[in-house]
């Protein structure tokens, strides 16, 4: 038998171990290859406003992406290296040299390489239109995407995956060299120390978490990044401790208890797991803590997504705003509107709007010094009828009728406070020659008046009042606003007004606003949802390895039980039950740490954030199962065959 023969065998034999490590570094690949290929795509680049905001996130992506490929090769080899070592020894008391063991390891692993980056790119080339187009679509750019196998993206992934798969491989090689052939033999012989139940760590462990959920809730004050630091150090903490410590006191707890141990088959599931609980801790806690990362950080990118296209009619209240100059401005831009093909006038609006100061008797619980009680801001007044004029122009049902000791509050929805909790409040209203009124708030609406983003908080009060301001020399300016039908459609239009509109009258429009908003967010939405399933595929493939070795390990004891009459669906019961708890525990522990920082993101952004939250939890938790299930299959054949 030659060299290479052996080489091919050992490949042949062990493919069916090999296949979920191959399947996930293909996928690593095509995703890495996908973002390098829309990344140099010349019609993306063409098509969007700004290429270097694509080229920025799908690089700063695409390499996020690359160490995460490195951990989970270098993790996987050293799996692989383990699981293998006593057929390494053997090769060794057969008389083949270390030398040359190694160099199979490595020539194997340059096979797999070549595997994954050929049927990955290939793969990727294949999808990489699909995505292009998806890309654009959401966008709302509508163009013609032709097929393209990108040279640049293909060189780019096939230097940096020979690069991590060749340092892994060296990883192995320098494995096999040092360890000596008797550790090898023995390596799979060593027991596991009792783990010490400690009961006061596991308290510990979970006042952390507790403190840290706590702590999340009300972070949004004058200390916000210390808090950050401090629930992320105390909920890692704690999710360490508690699989080290409650996990296997809980374990403890139920082999007391009679009842429940010596129910049906949990004698076996849970002696099983009280067996191998020390080796599982840290892979536990990682898988949680991973898995909490990856929900939290795709129920964000969703949750900004979602609320933006939800409150668009809120962000983007005209079609075109400009500051009034005069009539004749403004019937010269009416009659531009009229003659387009594209475009139908839905109406037009002059907002008169003035200055005056604002003081809330509300103490914010945030503490921040802009927004305590006491604090003056200024705040830009509507009258009444302007603002009903102004809702009915966007087709808002919000129209309010105010007496002149009352109000309503607007402001954008770019604020970080949550202002609706000023309702029946008061607050003083006053300028230089104006003293104060008292207005109670009869409505607070988060919603932008006349530019998104710009002049953040509005007042709304009745046409009396407004006038007294005015004629007490409140200081005045107004803008111009005017809603056609298919805004998203306006560019051209947009590009003619612009034309006979002076550059001090401030021209803004609905199509240049939020094309520029919506492709930052699809873009980082496509980045966060690809790196997601990475890490979900990498952490659902640890895990897999992780209990497949142990599997190999624990065929003599399963042999022993069919021995002595414990039948197969007494055995399968209790391995779907173990790995099912095995599965279950991180991924519950990382829902709720998940939740709670989805929880504290809402309380900073106040977003629409239950629909994208469940969807993404729902869609994480479906594919985490599907390893379940390939888990389960694939242990049941390793304790059960013949």
């Amino acid at each position: 038998m030659t060299y290479y023969s052996i080489m091919y065998s050992n490949m042949k034999k062990s493919f069916k171990n090999y296949y979920i490590y191959i399947m996930s570094t293909v996928f690593s690949v095509l995703i890495f290859y996908l973002f390098c290929s829309i990344k140099y795509n010349t019609q993306i680049i063409s098509a969007i406003n700004s290429s270097e905001k694509v080229t920025t996130v799908f690089s700063a992506t695409s390499y996020v992406v690359l160490i995460f490929s490195l951990i989970f090769i270098w993790y996987s080899n050293s799996f692989f290296v383990k699981k293998r070592k006593k057929e390494i020894a053997l090769y060794s008391l057969l008389g083949l040299k270390k030398k040359k063991i190694g160099r199979m390891l490595f020539g194997e692993n340059m096979i797999i390489a070549v595997i994954s980056l050929v049927i990955g790119i290939a793969v990727g080339t294949l999808f990489s239109k699909l995505f292009v187009m998806l890309l654009l679509r959401m966008m709302n750019e509508f163009i013609y995407v032709s097929f393209s196998f990108s040279i640049k993206a293909a060189r780019d992934t096939v230097i940096f995956f020979f690069i991590i798969f060749l340092f892994a491989s060296f990883h192995s090689y320098r494995i096999i060299y040092k360890v000596k052939l008797i550790e090898l033999f023995t390596s799979a012989r060593k027991k596991e120390k009792a783990f010490k139940t400690k009961p006061i760590f596991a308290l510990i462990s979970l006042g952390l978490v507790i403190y840290g959920y706590s702590l999340s809730q009300h972070m949004v004050n004058s200390m916000f990044v210390i808090n950050v630091f401090l629930v992320l150090g105390t909920v890692i903490a704690g999710t360490y401790g508690l699989f080290s410590y409650f996990l296997v006191f809980m374990v403890r707890v139920l082999k007391k208890r009679k009842k429940t141990f010596y129910k049906g088959n949990n004698i076996l599931a849970i002696s099983n797991i009280a067996y191998r609980i020390k080796s599982h801790t840290v892979t536990f806690a990682t898988i949680a803590v991973l898995s909490a990362s990856t929900i939290a950080s795709l129920g964000m990118v969703d949750s900004v997504y979602y609320d933006f296209k939800t409150n668009e009619a809120e962000n983007y209240p005209y079609s075109f705003t400009y500051n009034y100059v005069d009539e004749e401005l403004n019937n010269k831009v009416l009659d531009i509107v009229n003659s387009n093909k594209t475009n139908d006038l839905i109406g037009s609006i002059k907002i008169d709007r003035a200055k005056v100061s604002v003081k809330l008797n509300y103490d914010f619980e945030t503490q921040l010094s802009d927004w305590n009680l006491g604090a003056v801001n200024t705040y830009y007044i509507i009258s009444n009828s302007t603002f009903n004029k102004m809702m009915e122009l966007r087709g808002m049902d919000k129209g309010v009728e105010l007496k002149d000791d009352e109000c309503v509050i607007n402001y954008s929805s770019l604020m970080l406070y949550d202002m609706t909790k000023l309702k029946d409040y008061t607050l003083d209203a006053f300028t230089d020659k104006i003293p104060k009124k008292v207005m109670t708030i009869k409505e607070v609406y988060k919603q932008s008046m006349v530019r998104n983003g710009f002049d953040p908080e509005y007042l709304v009060v009745s046409d009396k009042i407004y006038k007294e301001y005015i004629s007490g020399g409140a200081e005045t300016n107004s803008f111009y606003g005017i809603n056609v039908t298919k805004p998203l459609q306006s560019k051209e239009l947009a590009d003619e007004i612009q034309k006979v509109i002076p550059e001090e009258a401030r021209f803004e429009t609905y199509y240049y606003h939020f094309r520029d908003a919506n492709e930052t967010y699809v873009v980082l939405l496509f980045a966060a949802f690809f790196i997601g399933i990475v890490f979900l595929i990498s952490t659902g493939s640890i895990i897999y390895f992780k209990l497949i070795t142990e599997a190999n390990d624990e065929k003599d004891r399963y042999t022993i039980l069919k021995k002595i009459g414990v039948s197969k669906k007494d055995i399968t019961r209790s391995i779907k039950k173990q790995i099912l708890m095995m599965f279950l525990l991180p991924l519950i522990v990382g829902l709720f740490h998940s939740g709670f920082a989805l929880s504290a993101f809402n309380k900073v952004l106040h977003a629409h954030i239950l629909t994208p939250v469940i969807i993404t939890m729902v869609g994480y938790t479906v594919i985490y199962f599907i390893y379940y299930y390939l888990t389960v299959n694939y242990y049941k054949k390793i304790i059960l065959k013949k």
